[in-house]
């Protein structure tokens, strides 16, 4: 009996951390997707730094945003969840594409961008999308990666970030202070 009743445990909280994680991947694919809808001067500096790395592909939101979505999400689940455990990962199957996972779930805002999906968010255990479409995706801790060698990206994600943030805050109350800049500043005094 105690057996049971932890499986059936575990799976409830298995059970709310997908419902909320979609709640959050949802909410940040919606605001991306009206922010981008309505050709912000940060969101055509954003398409047109991705246009430079790959002139021929096209940019509209979702297509080629894989990179700068996953590091939003990534940031606000680390808000909203208050855990810094969330891994990006990057294949380099069909193209190059970048997604997040945390409690064992494939996290993707950007999927439907290739014609195998048109799930607009994925947030699945071993996503089937994932295994037959992105082989070895070389997951790595998103708070503990390498700075993108270009600032201008990272000032963008910031930027981005700052703009879903302020779009969210009314919908969600999502803390003030990340957990990362929560540490930046007490490290700072």
């Amino acid at each position: 009996m105690p057996n049971e009743e932890a499986a059936s445990l575990s799976i409830s909280n298995a059970d709310l951390i997908r419902e909320d994680v979609y709640h959050i991947a949802m909410s940040v694919r919606d605001t991306l997707q009206k922010l981008s809808d309505n050709r912000l001067p940060l969101i055509i500096r954003i398409e047109n730094s991705i246009h430079r790395v790959n002139p021929k592909a096209p940019v509209t939101f979702p297509r080629n945003w894989c990179d700068y979505s996953s590091c939003v999400l990534a940031l606000q689940l680390a808000r909203y969840l208050d855990d810094p455990a969330i891994n990006l990962c990057k294949s380099h199957e069909d193209g190059v594409h970048w997604w997040l996972r945390y409690a064992d779930f494939d996290i993707d805002i950007t999927a439907d961008q290739y014609e195998h999906t048109n799930e607009p968010v994925i947030v699945e255990r071993e996503s089937q999308t994932h295994e037959l479409h992105f082989h070895d995706p070389s997951p790595s801790p998103f708070f503990s990666r390498e700075r993108c060698s270009s600032p201008y990206f990272e000032r963008l994600v910031d930027r981005l970030d700052a703009e879903v943030d302020q779009h969210l805050k009314p919908d969600r109350g999502i803390h003030a202070m990340t957990w990362c800049m929560g540490d930046r500043a007490n490290d700072e005094e």
